[in-house]
């Protein structure tokens, strides 16, 4: 049986969060081959599956698909949720929380990779 990459790497997260149960995971570009139409169901799958065996994820992006999936699929964990924004200018790690991301994103629509 043979799959493309979106199935493999989904294949790879849940490995990923069977190992890192009470744990932390790592996901270097989250979206990477998977598909922007079912990326939000994905995210919010793995969410779930994050609070549920207690494992804190940090996953990196450069991809606006994925960030909007991020936000569509967060909203039940607010309070569990942040981000950080790597600046080219100054090179610092600003903070934005679930409110401040969508008002940028969404209500501004700026580009915040």
């Amino acid at each position: 049986m043979v799959f493309g990459d979106g199935m493999k790497r989904v294949l790879f997260i849940v490995t990923g969060l069977v190992t890192a149960k009470n744990g932390l995971l790592l996901l270097d570009e989250i979206e990477s081959g998977i598909h922007a139409f079912v990326l939000p169901e994905i995210m919010k799958w793995l969410f779930k599956a994050a609070r549920e065996n207690h494992i804190q994820i940090f996953a990196t992006t450069h991809s606006l698909e994925a960030v909007d999936a991020v936000l569509l699929s967060a909203k039940e964990t607010l309070d569990e949720f942040v981000t950080y924004r790597l600046s080219k200018e100054d090179h610092l790690a600003k903070r934005l929380n679930y409110n401040l991301l969508t008002d940028l994103r969404v209500h501004g629509g700026l580009e915040i990779r």
